[in-house]
């Protein structure tokens, strides 16, 4: 099994219900994370520490997750950390993002908690291995 609490994800997602369940299932896979509400708290969040990994919900206000991981890319140490695209519907943008390269990964909302674990351990494998 791998060993998960030493990754240090950023969700970032608007929806609180959302952001309940996802802390939830971080919790029992003893992941540490912190949250931001959009994307502007994100960028912030991301100049004060470099995270291992960013969930990153792709439809919110005032800053789109397309633009709020642009704008992190850009930041020190944040060009190849795995940004893994959240939504609720799959769309072509979607998919676009993932092929381009500006998405590490895409996670269907809510996701289950198996293709997170799953998720979460592939990246911290790439972490460690990179």
């Amino acid at each position: 099994m791998d060993k998960l609490d030493d990754v240090r994800i950023l969700l970032v997602e608007d929806d609180h219900f959302t952001r309940i369940i996802m802390g939830q299932m971080f919790n029992v896979l003893n992941i540490r994370h912190d949250e931001a509400v959009n994307g502007e708290q994100a960028v912030e969040m991301s100049r004060q520490k470099v995270y291992d990994m960013i969930l990153m919900d792709i439809s919110m206000p005032v800053m789109d997750g397309f633009e709020t991981t642009r704008k992190i890319r850009e930041l020190p140490g944040y060009f190849e950390i795995p940004v893994i695209a959240l939504t609720a519907v799959l769309s072509e943008k979607a998919r676009e993002g993932v092929i381009s390269g500006l998405f590490t990964d895409l996670v269907i909302k809510p996701p289950d908690p198996d293709k997170l674990k799953k998720t979460v351990t592939e990246m911290a494998r790439r972490k460690r291995v990179g």
